[in-house]
């Protein structure tokens, strides 16, 4: 049931970018040691690769600290399985990993540029 849940997740975004245009958009590609869900080039900044990880939540009674978690788990999965490799090698030079997590109607996503920190959701004023 989760794969179904997150292969949903996956559509819904894959329909997203397609309306919003996203050039160079590649699902499920292979790079370094895994297939991640989705990449592309960032129109608005040379030499920038976007990279995406879907997870959803294992927990019947999933919280943001387990959204939290699982966009961590997305994160250090783009890293670790080192998604990056093949864009690297087409001359890219800073990357934006997401970890997007699911739940339900409940969504939290969280960046990380380079080696720099996980950033969270902005807080609210």
């Amino acid at each position: 049931m989760k794969k179904i849940m997150k292969m949903f997740y996956q559509v819904l975004l894959m329909q997203i970018f397609i309306f919003c245009k996203i050039y160079g958009l590649s699902a499920e590609e292979n790079s370094g040691s895994g297939r991640y869900d989705f990449g592309f080039p960032n129109r608005n900044k040379e030499k920038e690769y976007i990279l995406i990880e879907v997870k959803t939540c294992k927990s019947e009674n999933c919280d943001d600290n387990l959204l939290h978690k699982e966009c961590e788990n997305a994160i250090n999965q783009i890293i670790e399985k080192k998604y990056k490799m093949k864009h690297e090698k087409n001359g890219y030079s800073t990357f934006i990993n997401y970890g997007i997590a699911f739940w339900k109607k409940t969504c939290r996503i969280e960046m990380k540029i380079n080696d720099n920190e996980i950033e969270g959701p902005s807080k609210k004023l």
